[in-house]
């Protein structure tokens, strides 16, 4: 067998194990022999290589081909549902930022009237001084904690309508509404209409519009200071 036919006969699996190692050694000794060699091989990887990337190409093709009604479907479908949570979370925004935009435009923390002057009856004068000095300068973490410090030793529902403004004021509008409609009303030094007033806003901000025009509604026939302000934002409301 001569040395083309060795190298033929490599590529297509035919040779012996004698031959196999006679193979070997023409490459080891015979430099022009491991160069045709070496141009054979190379030339059949590079001819496999592009046989093999045309044969992905067209196997790629034919999968777009089959995917693209596919995947147009499920993109229709999918551009649905899309629209379809949009256009919901549309009317709830615009609901929610109706609301939020009255309460922003509406809430203005009661001025302070408690205190300088301060009741013979208190049991801590000094704790209630310091938490309507933090609520006049907007404090009203500080404040908070303060009142509520209060609380712990003697309920106090005028000071709770401080209590709850500063907790609206924090963005804790759930323990706000709790303080406000457990305060008594009939108490001599609390202003019912005060209370309403805020409580409406406690209820606009977290976004219960009926029970908001049910307390505001309440303060504007009330005929005092804040029935003005709460007529205009009752009309607004309806």
């Amino acid at each position: 067998m001569d040395n083309q036919d060795l190298i033929n006969s490599f590529f297509q699996g035919n040779l012996s194990e004698d031959e196999k190692y006679q193979l070997e050694e023409l490459i080891k000794s015979d430099t022009e022999f491991a160069k045709a060699f070496k141009f054979e091989k190379e030339l059949r990887d590079s001819l496999i290589h592009q046989e093999r990337q045309i044969l992905k190409s067209r196997l790629k093709s034919l999968d777009q081909q089959r995917s693209k009604p596919l995947i147009l479907k499920y993109w229709h479908m999918a551009a649905s549902f899309v629209l379809l949570i949009a256009s919901i979370l549309f009317v709830l925004n615009r609901n929610d930022h109706s609301t939020s935009r009255l309460y922003a435009k509406y809430m203005e923390p009661y001025p302070n009237v408690l205190s300088p002057v301060v009741r013979s009856d208190r049991e801590n004068d000094t704790v209630f001084l310091e938490a309507m000095k933090s609520y006049d300068q907007k404090n009203y973490e500080e404040a908070i904690h303060l009142m509520l410090k209060i609380n712990e030793e003697y309920s106090s529902s005028e000071l709770e309508v401080y209590l709850s403004i500063s907790l609206l004021m924090q963005d804790r509008d759930e323990e706000a509404l709790e303080t406000l409609q457990r305060i008594n009303l009939n108490s001599q030094h609390i202003d019912a209409v005060v209370v309403d007033w805020y409580l409406g806003l406690a209820y606009l901000k977290t976004g219960d519009k009926d029970k908001a025009l049910e307390s505001i509604a309440a303060v504007a026939s009330s005929g005092g200071e804040l029935s003005s302000q709460a007529s205009k934002l009752l009309n607004k409301l309806k």
